[in-house]
C-alpha cells in the first residue's frame, strides 16, 4: 500500500490493518514505528492514536485509554471558541479527532469513566464551532443529552441543522452520515415528520451496506434510551435483513437405487428456490457446497446478487473428490464456478475425511452458529430453510440432522422433495449434460479402515503471564497458588474430559463449548482474586487464554499407555494462546459458533420445557491474526459471560 505525500508509509499500512480487521497486526506496527520514533526523542500523534483504536478493537479499551491519555490535558483545557493552538491542530485533524473520539467514548461505554463522556462532547463541540459540520453538531447534542444537558442538547440541535440545512446531495458514507445525523437533531427537538424524511434518505443509502443499518438501529436506540420519543414507523426504514442458513440432500448418485434428488428435480427446486428467497429477500446466506441442493442454493442466492458464506466439513480438495465428483463432472463445473462467486470458503478443519460422521455434524454446526452470530450483530435471526426428503436416512449432517437440532419451527421452512418427485411428470427433462454425467462419474474414494477414534472437543490452552520471574526457590509458593485457584474453581472442573499441564501452561478439555467457556471464566476470575505476592511469589500472575473446537484423535499413547489427544486442531489451539491479551479470553471462529449452536439448541430446549431461556455468551468479533510459530491466519473473538457486559457495549460510530 502506498502512502499519501508526505505520510509515512507506516501510517498507511496501520490504516490498512484497520480497514481488513487485523487489529492485533495494526496495533504491533503501530507500537514498533512509535517505539522508533521515541528512540529519536520524537513522538508521532497519529500513530499513537492509531495504535490505541487498535487496542479498542480488541477489547483492551483500559489500555487503549491509557496510551491515549497524553490527549487529556488538550480536551481538560479546551475553549471551544478559541481554542489553544496544540488544539487547534487536533479539532483541525478529522481523523485523529475522529481517532480520539471513539476512545473516550469507548472508556466512557466500557470503562464507565464519565468524564471521558465529557471529554468526548468536548471534542465534538470544538470541531462543530470550529467547522460547522453538521455531524459533529449531531453528535455532540447527543452527547449532550447523555450528560443531562438537556437544553444545551437542544441548542446544539438547532444550531447544527440551521449550519447544514436539509442537503440531501451526497451519496455513499457521507451522506448517510449527514441524513442519520439531521434525523438525529430533528428528534432531540421533537420534529418526528423531519426525522422520518432524513431517515427514510439514510435508509435508501443504507441499502445494500448491512453494517449502516446495525450503525442507524443503534442510534436510534441511544436516542430512545435517553427518552427522546422515537416513534414506532422510524425504525421501518432500517430493517434487519434475513439470514439464510441452507441445508439439503444431495444429488443422486449414478446408478442410485432410491431416488432423493434426480436430475428431473433440479429445475424444479432451483425454482421453487427463487421463488422462496424472493419471499425471505434474503441477503446473506450460510451453507455447504455438497452437489445437489447445496449448490443449487447456492446459484439461486448468486441470481440475486446475495452475498454466500460456505462451510466445508474437511480439507477442501477431499471435500470435492468426496461430495461432489462423485455426483458427475458437470457439478464440479458447478462447484468451480459457485466457489469463484461466493464471498467466503472455511473449511472447519484441515484433515482428510476418515470415515467419521463426526466431521459432518461439526459442520452442520459451525454453519449455525456463525450464522448465528452474524444476524446477532445485524440485530436479526436466522432461517433455516431445508431442502428434505422425510424418507432419507437422518445420518449426521443431513438436513433431517439440522432439522432436528434446530428447535424454532417459526423460523423453519422446508421444501419437500418427495413432494417435488411426486409432482414431476412422467416426461420431465432431464438436464442437457446429465446423461454423459452419469457415465463418467467415478465412485468415491473409499474411506480409511478402523484408524484412531475421532471426536469433536472444546479445548483450552493457558499461559501464565509472569512466571518467567519465578526462581526454583519460589516454587512451592507457585503450587500454593495453584492450589488456593483450583480452590476457587470448585466444580467447574467436572465436565473436563482432560486436564494436562507442563511448567506454567494449562491444557484442558471437555465435549461442550459451553463447558470450557465456564472453566475458562473461573480460571481467569480465580488468578485475578488470589493475591501471588501475598503467598510470597515476586509477582502478580495472569492468564493468557485461547479456545478451539474441532474435531481430533483420542487414544492410548502406545509408551505410557495414557489416554491423549492430539492432531492438527490442538496444535491449533495451542497457537491462539500466545497471541492473546493477559486476563481476556479469546476463542477461534469454530470455538465460537459452536457456542453460538449449543446456546440455541438449549434456548429451544428451554422453549419446550417451559424452563427459563439460558443468556447468551458475549462474543465480539476481533479480527483475523497471524498465528504463532507461523500456523496460519485465524479469525478471532473475545468472548465474556452473559450478563458482563464486555464484548456488547453499543458504541456511537462516526
Amino acid at each position: 500500500m502506498t502512502a499519501d505525500a508526505g505520510e509515512p508509509q507506516i501510517v498507511a499500512e496501520v490504516r490498512h490493518d484497520l480497514r481488513r480487521g487485523q487489529f492485533f497486526r495494526a496495533y504491533d506496527r503501530a507500537r514498533a514505528a512509535l517505539e522508533a520514533t521515541q528512540a529519536q526523542g520524537r513522538d508521532d500523534a497519529l500513530l499513537r492514536l492509531l495504535a490505541a483504536t487498535a487496542l479498542v478493537l480488541t477489547g483492551a479499551v483500559a489500555e487503549a485509554r491509557e496510551t491515549a491519555a497524553a490527549f487529556d490535558p488538550l480536551l481538560d483545557r479546551l475553549e471551544p471558541e478559541r481554542p489553544a493552538a496544540e488544539a487547534a491542530a487536533l479539532l483541525d485533524s478529522p481523523e485523529r479527532a475522529e481517532l480520539l473520539g471513539r476512545i473516550y467514548r469507548a472508556s466512557w461505554r466500557e470503562l464507565g469513566a464519565f468524564e471521558d463522556l465529557r471529554r468526548a462532547r468536548d471534542l465534538e463541540l470544538g470541531r462543530f464551532r470550529r467547522h460547522r459540520g453538521l455531524v459533529e453538531g449531531a453528535t455532540a447534542a447527543v452527547l449532550s443529552r447523555f450528560l443531562g444537558e438537556t437544553a444545551g442538547a437542544r441548542e446544539l440541535a438547532l444550531a447544527c441543522l440551521a449550519a447544514a440545512p436539509g442537503g440531501e446531495d451526497e451519496d455513499g458514507e457521507a451522506g448517510f452520515a449527514g441524513a442519520l445525523a439531521a434525523a438525529e437533531a430533528n428528534l432531540l427537538l421533537g420534529r418526528a415528520e423531519e426525522a422520518d424524511r432524513r431517515l427514510a434518505e439514510a435508509g435508501r443509502l443504507a441499502a445494500g451496506e448491512p453494517a449502516r443499518g446495525v450503525e442507524a438501529r443503534q442510534h436510534l436506540r441511544d436516542l430512545a434510551g435517553l427518552g427522546v420519543q422515537v416513534p414506532e414507523r422510524l425504525w421501518a426504514h432500517f430493517p434487519p435483513p434475513e439470514v439464510v442458513i441452507f441445508a439439503g440432500a444431495p444429488a443422486d448418485r449414478p446408478g442410485q437405487k432410491e431416488a432423493v434428488l434426480p436430475p428431473q428435480a433440479e429445475a424444479p427446486l432451483a425454482e421453487a428456490l427463487d421463488r422462496l428467497l424472493g419471499e425471505l429477500t434474503a441477503p446473506i446466506g450460510y451453507c455447504s457446497l455438497a452437489a445437489g441442493s447445496d449448490l443449487i442454493f447456492v446459484e439461486a442466492m448468486l441470481r440475486r446478487g446475495a452475498e454466500v458464506n460456505a462451510v466445508l466439513p474437511f480439507e477442501e480438495a477431499d471435500f470435492v473428490e468426496r461430495r461432489v465428483r462423485p455426483c458427475g463432472t458437470r457439478w464440479v463445473e458447478r462447484y468451480e464456478a459457485a466457489r469463484k462467486a461466493v464471498a467466503d470458503v472455511t473449511p472447519v478443519c484441515q484433515d482428510l475425511y476418515l470415515g467419521n460422521p463426526v466431521l459432518l455434524r461439526f459442520a452442520n454446526q459451525v454453519i449455525d452458529g456463525r450464522a448465528r452470530l452474524r444476524a446477532a450483530a445485524l440485530d436479526s435471526a436466522p432461517i433455516l430453510v431445508a431442502a428434505w426428503d422425510y424418507l432419507a436416512e437422518p445420518l449426521p449432517g443431513s438436513p433431517s440432522d439440522f432439522i432436528d437440532h434446530w428447535g424454532d419451527p417459526a423460523r423453519l421452512r422446508i421444501l419437500d422433495l418427495a413432494d417435488l418427485r411426486d409432482s414431476l411428470p412422467a416426461d420431465a427433462p432431464l438436464p442437457a449434460d446429465a446423461e454423459t454425467a452419469a457415465s463418467d462419474a467415478p465412485a468415491a474414494p473409499p474411506s480409511p479402515g478402523d484408524g484412531p477414534t475421532q471426536a469433536v472437543r472444546a479445548m483450552l490452552f493457558a499461559d501464565v503471564v509472569g512466571y518467567s520471574t519465578i526462581q526454583d526457590h519460589h516454587l512451592p509458593a507457585f503450587w500454593s497458588f495453584l492450589q488456593a485457584v483450583r480452590d476457587r474453581l470448585g466444580s467447574r472442573l467436572d465436565p473436563a474430559v482432560h486436564v494436562g499441564s507442563w511448567g506454567d501452561a494449562l491444557f484442558i478439555v471437555t465435549e461442550h463449548a459451553v463447558e470450557l467457556a465456564e472453566i475458562a471464566v473461573g480460571l481467569t476470575r480465580a488468578f485475578e482474586a488470589v493475591d501471588a505476592r501475598a503467598l510470597g511469589l515476586p509477582v502478580r500472575l495472569r492468564l493468557r487464554i485461547g479456545l478451539h473446537a474441532g474435531p481430533v484423535f483420542t487414544g492410548d499413547h502406545p509408551l505410557s499407555g495414557e489416554q491423549v489427544l492430539y492432531g492438527g486442531n490442538v496444535n491449533r489451539a495451542a497457537r491462539i494462546e500466545p497471541i492473546t491479551v493477559p486476563g481476556r479470553i479469546y476463542a477461534s471462529e469454530q470455538f465460537v459458533a459452536l457456542l453460538a449452536s449449543e446456546h440455541s439448541a438449549a434456548d429451544a430446549e428451554a422453549r419446550m420445557t417451559g424452563e427459563p431461556a439460558p443468556a447468551a455468551w458475549a462474543c465480539r468479533y476481533r479480527g483475523e491474526l497471524a498465528l504463532a510459530k507461523n500456523y496460519g491466519r485465524q479469525v478471532v473473538y473475545e468472548i465474556a459471560p452473559p450478563g458482563s457486559g464486555r464484548g456488547q457495549g453499543a458504541e456511537l460510530t462516526r
